[in-house]
C-alpha cells in the first residue's frame, strides 16, 4: 500500500473575543497558576466538563464580568478556547 500527499486550504483562525479584565484576574490562578499578568497558553473549555461549568456559573451568579458571556459560547460552540496574550497570538 502506498500513501498519497495531499493538501487543502487551511482555515483561517477563528476571532478572538475579549473578556473582561476581571476574568482573567479571576481564572488566571486556576487555569495558569498565576495572577493574570503574564501570559496564558490555549486552554480549552468545554460543557462535557462539569466543575469548570459550575465554577463559572458560580462566577456569573457572582457577578464577575465575562463570565456569563464566556458561558454562553461555550454552550453555543460546545467548547472555547481561552487564552491570555495580545489578539491573534496563538
Amino acid at each position: 500500500m502506498s500513501f498519497s500527499l495531499y493538501w487543502r486550504p487551511a482555515a483561517p483562525p477563528p476571532p478572538d473575543h475579549h473578556l473582561d479584565p476581571q476574568l482573567k484576574y479571576k481564572i488566571s490562578p486556576k487555569l495558569w497558576d498565576h495572577d493574570g499578568t503574564l501570559r496564558g497558553e490555549p486552554y480549552q473549555l468545554s460543557k462535557d466538563h462539569p466543575r469548570t461549568m459550575g465554577y463559572l456559573e458560580g462566577m456569573a451568579d457572582a457577578g464577575i464580568a465575562g463570565a456569563q458571556e464566556l458561558i454562553d459560547a461555550i454552550n453555543e460552540h460546545g467548547t472555547v478556547e481561552i487564552f491570555i496574550g495580545d489578539q491573534g497570538d496563538y
